[in-house]
Formats: structure tokens, C-alpha cells, sequence
């Protein structure tokens, strides 16, 4: 499987985009089944719980950019049964 970097900033944009933008289609897609939000103070909320504060506005995002540039870093394991992508800023 070969993975583009740039293909990953992108679709990391579009989430962003879509939190702001409360486009839930979107959001939901991009985020992971098992997605969990950990907070600066380590309390958790599911992918259920924060998508639905972002649609309700609960959680509301008016702008929603990187403080950095996104630069991303592929590593996978041999038998290509795991794919991590972390930004390596």
C-alpha cells in the first residue's frame, strides 16, 4: 500500500474544515471508529460524544487550524498489518 504524505495533510485539512464548518458527513467519515478526544487535562470523550457537541454546538470551533506546518511521517510495520501517521513538527 503505498500512502502519500501530502494525501494525509490534506485529509487531516478537511477534518479541520469540517469541525468548523459542522459538516457532520465529513467529520464522521474522517474520524476513526475508535477515535477518542484526549483533552489538555486528560479527560476523555468518545467519537459519539464529541461529534455530537460539535453538530449541537456544545463544541463549538470558529477557526480550527494547525499552530504549525503539518508534516507527516509514515512508519509501518513489515508485514503492513499497521499504518501510524504522526506529524513529525
Amino acid at each position: 500500500m503505498n500512502i502519500d504524505p501530502a494525501t494525509v495533510v490534506n485529509l487531516e485539512r478537511e477534518r479541520l474544515r469540517a469541525l468548523v464548518e459542522r459538516d457532520m458527513v465529513v467529520a464522521e467519515r474522517l474520524h476513526a471508529p475508535d477515535y477518542q478526544l484526549v483533552t489538555p487535562n486528560g479527560s476523555t470523550r468518545t467519537k459519539s460524544a464529541y461529534l455530537s457537541d460539535v453538530e449541537s454546538k456544545r463544541l463549538e470551533y470558529h477557526v480550527f487550524e494547525p499552530e504549525s506546518e503539518i508534516s507527516v511521517r509514515i512508519v509501518r510495520k513489515p508485514d503492513d498489518s499497521e499504518l501510524h501517521c504522526t506529524n513529525s513538527s
